[in-house]
């Protein structure tokens, strides 16, 4: 047989099968169909325990019919795996995605994961990946892998490219038939305009097969407070025909686990937040340390015919807050960009107009906020001695000549505290509702809050490694300017000077 009959041939055994990986080359053709029961295994009501797989997926039932069947076809194009650790989703996935490619000569997928230790790592080379099941089955299966361009060509012509979010370039330009993006929460570009997934891979694939299978996307992981998961799961909700959500739970796959060790895992989690979610794949969209709940967000927005309503107008003071980054880089987080104002010792949170981006691209916010904003007259941004406040006055005094009115730059310090010292009491002040979120739709973006009470909800201020919510900074400079310091600074620049 030549490579593409080869291919054919093994596809059909697998896709009938399902995970021929767990089977051993010399029993692949007893398995099409059992000697004793003359059944073939892919029978739901098997007589014969025989012909039972020594391994199988967590919880079969659990994943969709189309991956399982090819003729039970749907038009989901985003299917969602979360489950807990050692739950099946990297054996669910590749038990749809290798024999798709097996009979689709010349198919084009994409694996993306944080870095080129999950998507070659765990997605080829792992114990469940694509080579180490090809290569249990057949070797011959695998015409070539490239160790620098980390693409597999199979010897039907198809090709599984390797792809890393923290290189966001190279997932621009080619066209995939079928993504798998793995290890969600780790991602680098979790969401907004800089989301590395819905901005880059998810546009390129497209590419339709000839046997009328839609365009797929896998995403798998654990399930943490992310912004792209939380997309998925509100995608799931809104959209239920193109998303789905599959919760895999560690016990589920206990045949294929060490029974002693995974029994003992889940006694000594009991019943807390990380069994709910390390083991038994529970969303969980709010963080057990986050400063603020969605119970205390539901209390302080404000919209029109509140009592509590106001328009910037109205207020006595409104500033927009800064809180810059250093880098153009487009890994580096984003500049936190609100718009606050102050009405009878309330401090009203009125846009957010944070972006992605270095200097240039704040300071061209900054400018658009001044513009629609005209009440506007100053400027707050951290003074943490790192040289932010000069580069915010540089970009600020080129800029500023089209204004027309004088703006001041005015510091606020935080005296080298912590975030979450920092994000304490004016937590305090959203509390006891004297922080509003109060939208302006002058300009529509700007409006949504989404981004910004999901960081409140989210971030985990004990977590050294979490990702600094730049949005919440700036929402605690504002809060901290009107209602916790005394006013500073002497910066300002008048048009012409």
């Amino acid at each position: 047989m030549d490579g593409e009959e080869k291919c054919a041939y093994a596809g059909g055994i697998m896709r009938r099968t399902w995970f021929a990986r767990l089977y051993a080359k010399d029993r692949v053709e007893a398995l099409e169909t059992c000697s004793v029961c003359n059944l073939p295994p892919s029978v739901e009501d098997r007589p014969c325990a025989q012909c039972v797989p020594k391994r199988r997926v967590a919880r079969m039932q659990q994943i969709p019919a189309w991956m399982r069947d090819p003729e039970n076809r749907n038009d989901v194009s985003t299917t969602t795996l979360m489950g807990g650790r050692g739950s099946g989703k990297t054996m669910a996935v590749n038990g749809y995605i290798i024999p798709e490619m097996l009979l689709r000569p010349n198919m084009r997928s994409a694996f993306l994961g944080p870095d080129f230790k999950v998507s070659v790592g765990v997605a080829i080379k792992g114990r469940s990946g694509v080579k180490t099941i090809l290569d249990a089955f057949d070797p011959g299966l695998i015409y070539k892998w490239n160790d620098v361009k980390n693409i597999m060509t199979l010897a039907n012509g198809a090709e599984i490219a390797c792809l890393s979010s923290k290189e966001p370039s190279s997932i621009e330009g080619p066209e995939y038939h079928l993504s798998w993006c793995d290890e969600l929460a780790e991602l680098l570009g979790q969401g907004g305009e800089n989301c590395v997934w819905r901005k880059r891979l998810e546009p390129g694939v497209r590419l339709v097969g000839d046997n009328g299978e839609p365009v797929r996307h896998f995403m798998s992981g654990t399930p943490e407070a992310t912004l792209l998961i939380k997309d998925l799961w509100d995608s799931t909700e809104a959209w239920p025909d193109e998303y789905e959500w599959i919760q895999l739970a560690t016990r589920d796959n206990i045949a294929n686990l060490d029974k002693k060790k995974t029994e003992k895992m889940y006694r000594e989690a009991g019943d807390s937040a990380f069994a709910k979610q390390k083991l038994e794949g529970h969303l969980i969209l709010e963080s057990p340390h986050a400063l603020l709940s969605e119970a205390d967000l539901a209390e302080i927005r404000v919209y029109p015919g509140d009592e509590r309503y106001c328009t910037p107008e109205d207020c006595s003071e409104v500033v927009v807050v800064v809180d810059a980054n250093h880098s153009s880089n487009k890994k580096s987080d984003e500049c936190g960009i609100t718009i606050l104002g102050l009405h009878r010792g309330k401090c009203y949170v009125f846009a957010d107009a944070s972006t992605p981006g270095g200097p240039k691209a704040w300071g061209e916010r900054i400018i658009e906020v001044l513009g629609a904003f005209k009440m506007i007259d100053r400027v707050v941004v951290e003074d943490d001695k790192s040289l932010v406040l000069d580069v915010v006055e540089r970009v600020l005094k080129d800029e500023l000549e089209a204004i027309g009115r004088p703006i001041k730059v005015e510091p606020i310090h935080h005296n080298n505290r912590g975030k979450k010292e920092r994000a304490d009491p004016v937590a305090v002040l959203y509390q006891v509702k004297r922080m509003l979120h109060c939208p302006d739709k002058r300009v529509p973006a700007w409006g949504d809050f989404t981004m910004l009470e999901w960081q409140w909800k989210s971030w985990n201020p004990k977590d050294p490694k979490a990702k600094s919510p730049d949005r919440v900074d700036s929402v605690v400079y504002g809060g901290t300017y009107f209602m916790l310091t005394g006013r500073q600074g002497d910066s300002w620049f008048m048009p012409g000077g």
